[in-house]
């Protein structure tokens, strides 16, 4: 077992959620549904020690009308682009005890990931009125709306702020 494999244990995992592994809006590939508004994960894997894994990434929603749009209009940074609202999981408690993947029981590793991983997007918004409701509290799976803005991008986060207050109106 090494990184890449076991990522791709998690695809099937996933996708039996109705989680797609793939790009939305010219951003990296990620664990999202093909919806105006979807929630994503997007994963790293880290080797940890032999035989022992540690599934990072990050969580987020993405809008698609407004990533295509500021996609289009901002140079493309080195990396390439990164969806606007992105944490690292490292700040959600549900994870902590789930991120770890021994190779000895990786399907067990695996499942119990998934499994906390898809209920946490389950609960995120799906649609511009739930991601308007949850700038307006302020909170996304209990960690306040800032800390998902990447800080030299600030910018970026206020204008999606102002745009999902105005999509939402509509």
């Amino acid at each position: 077992m090494n990184k890449t494999d076991v990522e791709l244990r998690l695809h099937p995992l996933f996708a039996a959620r109705d989680w797609d592994f793939r790009r939305l809006c010219k951003l990296g590939a990620a664990f999202v549904r093909d919806r105006p508004v979807t929630p994503y994960f997007r994963p790293r894997v880290l080797r940890k020690r032999p035989g022992v894994y540690q599934i990072d990434g990050y969580v987020g929603v993405i809008d698609q009308e407004f990533e295509r749009t500021r996609i289009r209009s901002a140079a493309r940074p080195a990396g390439g682009h990164s969806p606007c609202l992105s944490l690292n999981i490292a700040n959600l408690k549900p994870l902590l005890g789930v991120q770890d993947i021994h190779e000895i029981s990786a399907e067990k590793n695996l499942k119990a990931f998934a499994d906390t991983v898809t209920g946490l997007m389950e609960t995120m918004p799906h649609d511009a009125d739930a991601l308007a409701a949850a700038f307006a509290k302020n909170m996304l799976l209990g960690v306040p709306f800032e800390n998902y803005a990447v800080t030299e991008r600030h910018d970026e986060f206020e204008a999606l702020r102002r745009f999902v207050s105005r999509e939402a109106v509509r």
